[in-house]
């Protein structure tokens, strides 16, 4: 899974949009989602991942 970003560049994540997705996995409490969004820091380019 990547963050979203603004205009396609993985060093800039769009925080609005990732705040929905994140209020969304904890309303619907799925481990693999959040285990997801830990996980895609280091893909969208921030090291790791």
């Amino acid at each position: 899974m990547r963050l979203p970003t603004i205009d396609n560049n993985d060093a800039e994540i769009d925080e609005k949009d990732t705040a929905k997705m994140v209020a969304y996995a904890m309303e619907h409490g799925s481990y693999e989602v959040i285990k997801r969004f830990l996980e895609a820091y280091g893909i969208n380019g921030n090291g790791g991942g």
